[in-house]
């Protein structure tokens, strides 16, 4: 027992000292964000309600924007890979790859033969797109050129098919990172294996930089280490209503309702 107590306070200790603070450096005025994402350059993309997409430098200052020509709410935006852009459409049941200056590239249906309702996607490295799929509560990486399904992995044994909430997806270093708001993060490996569940709920995004994962969780900024499994707080001030939260180079971004925040 008294071993027990004292691994408790070391890491209530440990806790304490990850714990950093963080000092405002600036604030930018920027359209509303419904949805974000940051490539490997360090520009980072924002996505607004009407499905226009933004793209700023990592001050802060906006270089391009793309118009879609028929308006549609963007699900998922994944800048993550730099050179192409994804972006998901439920509601049309189809995605858009755009390159690096927004120019349209390509536009590709969800062929519902294979596919019968995609609730989530995203891009894979190997250029193929990991799918929810609705119609049997599977995880799935389909190849949209060659027309071929690639994994097939069902998820009932690990999600409640009736209470779910999937909001984001990344291929990220050999990993498969879902983020469920009900049940926390989910990790699979490449080939569609489970690993774990992070238990972190009611996340709307998240941001992955080198081996951390950084969240908003109330008014903490929380990052968490994927490998050694340890986790370091920032508590933001309570006057904004935050929505989204970035690792920028040797900054953090943190957006608001139509702000956006460095701090570090």
């Amino acid at each position: 027992m008294k071993k027990i107590v004292i691994i408790v306070l070391y890491w209530v200790m440990y806790q304490n000292l990850c714990a950093q603070n963080l000092k405002l450096q600036k604030s930018l005025a920027t359209h509303p964000a419904m949805t974000i994402s940051l490539d490997k350059k360090q520009s980072f993309f924002l996505a607004d309600a009407r499905g226009n997409i933004y793209k700023y430098d990592s001050t802060g200052k906006e270089q391009l924007n793309f118009s879609p020509t028929k308006l549609a709410d963007i699900t998922l935006l994944e800048a993550w890979q730099t050179m192409r852009v994804f972006v998901f459409y439920r509601d049309l049941q189809e995605f858009l790859l755009l390159d690096r200056f927004l120019n349209p590239v390509a536009q590709y249906p969800i062929n519902q033969e294979v596919i019968g309702f995609a609730h989530l996607s995203t891009l894979s490295a190997d250029n193929s797109i990991w799918v929810l799929d609705n119609r049997d509560f599977s995880l799935k990486k389909y190849d949209p050129k060659n027309d071929i399904l690639l994994v097939h992995t069902s998820l009932d044994l690990i999600l409640n098919s009736q209470n779910y909430e999937i909001n984001f997806m990344r291929e990220y270093q050999n990993l498969l990172i879902i983020n469920d708001k009900i049940s926390g993060i989910l990790i699979f490996d490449n080939l569609g294996n489970y690993k774990k569940t992070l238990p972190y709920t009611q996340l709307n995004y998240l941001s992955i930089l080198e081996d951390e994962i950084c969240f908003l969780q109330n008014n903490e900024l929380i990052f968490f280490d994927l490998y050694k499994l340890t986790e370091r707080k920032v508590v933001l001030p309570a006057t904004e209503k935050w929505r989204f939260a970035l690792q920028l180079g040797n900054y953090v971004v943190t957006v608001g309702e139509n702000k956006i925040y460095y701090w570090r």
